[in-house]
């Protein structure tokens, strides 16, 4: 199962950093949420061999684990930063993802005349939004990077 997540989870967030390094800051944010989705499966199959199990079984939607609940594997035991990263994590990205007035308006940003517009294409002044971008990008390639070590890395015998 890994054999797949994980490179394209790297994918994602190597496409990210490209579209975050060009301005295309909404949808870089956007492929979020496909990376975290990754990030929190390849956690759950390194560690649960049910897991494994059910990913070769064709990962059937009514019986794999809901987002939150991948997320919620990953807390180990910092509960309030947790709920904090929860909510970022899941409510902010499905705004992102899904059309909604509350998820549309993060990507106003000012123009050259000071007024807040949504962008065609590249934003140039979205400067906290490109931050909380490369923030969840770095966190997840990190777990990706560790949760590749876990798998592919034989810890035999000194």
């Amino acid at each position: 199962a890994l054999v797949g997540i994980i490179p394209i989870g790297i994918s994602i967030a190597c496409s990210v950093r490209e579209l975050v390094r060009q301005g295309y800051i909404p949808s870089a944010k956007i492929l979020i949420r496909p990376l975290i989705e990754r990030v929190a499966t390849s956690d759950y199959i390194c560690d649960d061999q049910t897991a494994a199990e059910l990913w070769n079984a064709g990962w059937p939607q009514n019986k794999r684990p809901k987002l939150a609940s991948l997320l919620s594997r990953l807390e180990n035991g910092h509960e309030n930063e947790w709920k904090k990263f929860q909510q970022f994590m899941v409510d902010d990205f499905n705004a992102s993802v899904h059309p909604n007035p509350d998820g549309d308006e993060q990507y106003l940003a000012k123009n050259e005349v000071g007024e807040s517009v949504f962008w065609l294409n590249t934003v140039p002044s979205a400067h906290e939004l490109a931050d909380s971008v490369c923030n969840a990008t770095a966190w997840s390639a990190v777990i990706l990077a560790s949760n590749a070590k876990k798998a592919f890395i034989w810890k035999g015998e000194n």
